[in-house]
C-alpha cells in the first residue's frame, strides 16, 4: 500500500516586532481661513527600521474636538513620508493628534489593531493668533 505525501501549509516566521513608540507629531502650520475650512499640518521625524523589519507606512489619528476620544479612523500614509494635513476642523476647537508606525508585523496581523504604539498625543487649538495692535484710538 503506497502513500501520497501531502505537505503542510508554509508558516511564515518573522524575527521582528511591532514598531517602537514614536515622537508625536509636530506643527507645522495652521491656516484658518473660516469657521469651517481651517486646516493644520503636522511633521515628524520618519524611521527606516522598527522592530527589526522596515516600515512600510504611518497611521495617524485625530480626535473630534471638545475633550473626545480618538477616532477610529486611521489616515495612512507611505513610509517615506513626513507630514500629513487635516482639513476641514472647526476654529476654536482644541485637537488631539497622534501618530504610529507599522511594519510586516502589523501589517499581516489585522486583527492586533490594539498592537499600533501610538505616539503621546500632540494638542492644538486651530486658529490664528491674532495681529499685533499697532495703533490707540
Amino acid at each position: 500500500m503506497g502513500y501520497s505525501a501531502l505537505a503542510s501549509d508554509v508558516l511564515d516566521v518573522y524575527a521582528a516586532t511591532y514598531p517602537f513608540k514614536m515622537d508625536s507629531p509636530a506643527k507645522y502650520r495652521i491656516q484658518t481661513v473660516s469657521l469651517l475650512q481651517n486646516s493644520i499640518t503636522l511633521t515628524w521625524k520618519t524611521i527606516n527600521l522598527s522592530g527589526g523589519l522596515p516600515v512600510l507606512g504611518y497611521y495617524l489619528q485625530v480626535n473630534s474636538g471638545y475633550n473626545t476620544d480618538f477616532t477610529s479612523e486611521l489616515h495612512h500614509v507611505g513610509p517615506t513620508t513626513s507630514e500629513y494635513t487635516f482639513e476641514n476642523l472647526i476654529a476654536g476647537v482644541s485637537y488631539k493628534f497622534r501618530i504610529a508606525a507599522f511594519n510586516l508585523i502589523e501589517s499581516q496581523n489585522r486583527q492586533h489593531d490594539d498592537n499600533l504604539n501610538f505616539s503621546d498625543p500632540s494638542e492644538y487649538v486651530i486658529g490664528n493668533v491674532p495681529d499685533e495692535i499697532t495703533t490707540f484710538a
